[in-house]
């Protein structure tokens, strides 16, 4: 599940798996490499939907995971904010 604490972690590291996986600090104990992985590829997703670059039936895809993944508006609004 994605929570604003771990778009914190994403945002906070600039979207770098390897900025957030050579920390020594806290925020290794509050998201894995996994889910920063996951971030990281929604962002990407959104970022090609916004260019256009996608089908329709990989746009219903993205929005479908990140229903999936997100418990609340507030937090697919900070997600869509991390895309731009």
């Amino acid at each position: 599940m994605i929570t604003i604490e771990k778009l914190k972690i994403y945002e906070y590291y600039d979207g770098s798996i390897g900025k957030f996986e050579h920390a020594k600090n806290i925020h290794l104990k509050k998201m894995s490499g996994h889910e920063f992985g996951i971030i990281n590829n929604i962002v990407q997703d959104i970022k090609l939907m916004r260019k256009g670059m996608t089908s329709k039936s990989f746009e219903e895809q993205i929005i479908q995971r990140i229903d999936a993944l997100c418990e609340n508006d507030d937090i697919k609004a900070y997600l869509l904010k991390l895309s731009m």
